[in-house]
């Protein structure tokens, strides 16, 4: 009798068993269906998981609201000026695009809970609960993403991209881009500033400088003649000709002068010096038709003179023309290279996250650091570039301390013939360790009258905005 008792208890001890483990196994399913047991390597299951969660909340690094997540959509903090200043970093909302990469949405998808764990206690005991996503801070400082913003608009310009960074730190302080719009107001016309290509013109001169010097350091020494008849290149297709800009020539030159002066036919002949697939390795350690990761975000969209390019196309990489594309951010990251003495910072986006409401949020900035090229090609460069701003091209926008390069870069239209309308640039930061800024200005689209020189008077006044105007 009582082992009949004994086995009639095991029976329905079993029974419970097999019914708690199948409440297990659909609440597992459920988890799985609803999308919260997969990567989240795509902005495909960042969309399904904004609907979902409750976004969190972004802060810049000063601790201001930018946007929080609301039961049900997002509120953005601020005044309207700020608002615009901020959406170029975000993008459109993922409820309408997949495009997500190398966006604030992309590189934090902690915001959406792509870190929070159901199959936890807690949420197989409450389906039904609300989920709400981590928080991020940024290292970009609102205060001077508005300002930059007002200020370009004060210039009347539409189309620009300008990055701030600290080149000792890694940190982004700044990433505006026009045109801007409230979240939510044409947002198919905010590109981010991050991934939009754009040709360097001879902003890509200091890169290729300095990769020059890392394969032959005596060709700081190379000469070249800057006079009509040197103007006409020979390829295998037939001649060639590359005025400098205005059709002036310079006469005799070495690489410092060649540099502040801006002379397109130097770095051609620079570039004719050169064992072409000793360069191409080289320009990689530069972000060019490579791909470059970092802990936040990756990017290899940048090349030189592209795949299979011709004789002339590849010449024409030396003055950033032809198929030589760079990002607004890969230019600044060069940029850093060269004012932290051959070094590149991991570069950062976000300096602080939490995965979850409960979690308090943690530094993300690691620390590294990459050699791209030696100390003393950096320096050497660096010193040329200075020379931009006290007797060459520059000389507008000089300040103390100012080492900088210009470019400027004719666009083609739809049927591949140049235009009358350009991109222009001004790239460059201060030398002093105690203001370690660097600034990236790009005008994109404008005419003949627009020079490299106002985005130059453009970064000469974020600097001073940046340290009181004591430079």
């Amino acid at each position: 009798m009582l082992y009949q008792k004994k086995k009639k208890y095991m029976k329905t001890e079993r029974r419970i068993y097999v019914l708690v483990l199948l409440f297990i196994i659909a609440l597992f399913l459920t988890r799985v269906y609803e999308g919260n047991i997969e990567s989240a390597e795509n902005a495909g299951l960042l969309i399904r998981l904004s609907d979902q969660y409750q976004m969190g909340a972004v802060y810049d690094r000063n601790g201001n609201v930018i946007v929080r997540g609301t039961d049900g959509g997002m509120e953005w903090a601020g005044k309207q000026e700020e608002q615009e200043a901020m959406a170029g970093l975000f993008g459109p909302t993922l409820e309408n695009t997949y495009a997500s990469r190398m966006t604030i949405w992309g590189m934090a998808p902690e915001l959406f809970g792509y870190n929070d764990n159901r199959l936890n206690l807690k949420g197989l005991l409450r389906p039904g609960e609300a989920r709400v996503g981590g928080s991020i801070e940024l290292t970009i400082d609102k205060e001077l993403q508005t300002f930059i913003c007002s200020l370009l608009k004060q210039k009347g310009v539409e189309n620009a991209a300008v990055v701030v960074s600290n080149w000792r730190t890694g940190e982004v302080l700044a990433a505006v881009s026009l045109p801007a719009a409230l979240p939510g107001e044409a947002e198919e016309k905010i590109s981010s500033i991050f991934s939009q290509l754009y040709s360097p013109g001879s902003t890509i001169k200091i890169i290729l400088a300095a990769a020059a010097l890392s394969i032959d350091p005596d060709l700081a020494a190379f000469e070249y003649d800057c006079t009509a008849e040197n103007h006409i290149f020979h390829t295998e297709k037939g001649d060639y000709r590359v005025s400098c800009a205005g059709n002036v020539y310079h006469g005799r030159v070495d690489m410092e002068e060649a540099i502040a002066d801006s002379c397109n036919g130097y770095f051609i002949s620079l570039l004719q010096q050169l064992p072409k697939d000793e360069l191409a390795e080289e320009l990689k350690n530069w972000g060019f038709d490579t791909t470059i990761s970092f802990d936040q975000f990756s990017y290899w969209d940048q090349t030189f003179s592209g795949k299979d390019a011709s004789e002339i196309e590849y010449l024409l990489g030396a003055i950033g023309q032809g198929n030589c594309s760079i990002t607004p951010i890969g230019l600044n990251l060069c940029t850093n290279v060269l004012l932290n003495s051959g070094r590149l910072q991991e570069p950062a986006v976000i300096q602080k996250r939490s995965a979850s409401p409960d979690d308090d949020m943690r530094s993300c900035l690691s620390g590294k650091s990459y050699e791209v090229c030696s100390e003393v090609t950096a320096d050497t460069v660096k010193e040329m570039m200075l020379g931009v701003t006290s007797y060459g091209t520059g000389t507008g926008f000089g300040m103390n301390g100012f080492a900088a390069k210009t470019g400027t870069a004719q666009k083609a239209d739809e049927e591949g013939n140049l235009s009358n309308f350009y991109t222009v640039w001004t790239t460059g930061g201060l030398t002093d360790e105690e203001s370690p800024y660097s600034v990236t200005v790009c005008f994109d689209n404008v005419s003949s009258d627009i020079r490299s020189t106002y985005a130059g008077q453009v970064a000469k006044e974020i600097l001073e905005y940046m340290t009181g105007g004591e430079n």
